[in-house]
């Protein structure tokens, strides 16, 4: 599925360049999360902070039972569990077994625990299962959820995590669902393995923008495709499209005044000038 993103290019390289309008593209779905609607007939989720729509995780639900696990209340170290559901805590994670990661199933904010995999963060996955300890599975990777106390006021609160940037408040119709917070992952936009290596096992995964235009990883293509109105493009690709016909293409995400990405080309900036935490991005013609 993909978000789009209009920006007028400044500069044509060549007749195909010339007129580009840039749609960075960023999934809106998250892996074990789900849309709301069919991505055929929906590719541009409404969902703030390219957060979906939460659906129930398929790993093992077990939950804590007040049987002195490690984090309950009863077991002396003062677990805060999260309402409404109250099995666990979140932020700081609480409440389940040692091999279980609490995380949030749906978009009240439920909690429970799921059992947790291997997956780091910004690697691909398909379920929360999937990754490490206190990371859930998010737009097709892993990601953690936010330290205790991190702020998501503006542009987010540092997370101070290894390999993760800001923390970004999940919502829906501009609706914050309760306790998901979620680390960014600090990648690179340029290069097609900053979250994953192409063609993972659990999926393809490659680093766009959040429709806050702060870099996140998300699921990708395994290739480009013929179009992509509708659909997503390789890791360090953007959806351009053709202002003179109205298709759509991907072209390599560059940094302007870089053209390394653009071979014997020029990288184009946009007439709204794209900046990325400082740095203004374009696309390779």
């Amino acid at each position: 599925m993909s978000r789009a993103r209009s920006f007028l290019l400044l500069a044509c390289v060549s007749a195909l360049a010339c007129g580009f309008i840039a749609c960075a593209t960023a999934d809106g779905t998250v892996g074990d999360i789900s849309d709301a609607g069919d991505e055929s007939t929906t590719p541009n989720n409404t969902v703030d902070g390219s957060m979906p729509v939460v659906k129930k995780d398929s790993g093992n639900a077990g939950g804590d039972t007040d049987s002195g696990q490690i984090g309950d209340p009863d077991g002396g170290t003062g677990c805060t569990k999260a309402p409404p559901s109250n099995k666990c805590g979140v932020a700081p994670q609480c409440g389940c077994a040692p091999t279980e990661t609490c995380d949030v199933l749906d978009n009240n904010g439920n909690v429970d625990c799921i059992a947790a995999g291997t997956a780091a963060p910004g690697k691909a996955c398909t379920t929360t299962a999937g990754c490490a300890l206190g990371s859930t599975c998010a737009g097709g990777a892993c990601k953690p959820y936010c330290p205790a106390g991190t702020s998501t006021d503006g542009g987010g609160g540092k997370c101070n995590l290894t390999g993760t940037s800001t923390c970004v408040q999940a919502s829906v119709n501009n609706k914050p669902i309760p306790n998901l917070a979620l680390c960014r992952i600090a990648c690179d936009l340029v290069n097609p393995t900053s979250c994953d290596v192409p063609n993972a096992p659990a999926g393809v995964v490659g680093c766009d923008l959040d429709n806050t235009n702060q870099p996140d990883c998300f699921t990708a293509a395994a290739t480009n495709p013929p179009s992509c109105a509708a659909a997503n493009c390789a890791p360090g690709n953007v959806c351009v499209t053709l202002a003179n016909d109205g298709g759509s293409v991907c072209k390599h995400w560059c940094k302007v005044g870089d053209n390394t990405p653009c071979g014997a080309g020029t990288c184009n900036g946009f007439a709204t000038k794209l900046l990325v935490n400082g740095v203004e991005y374009g696309a390779c013609p």
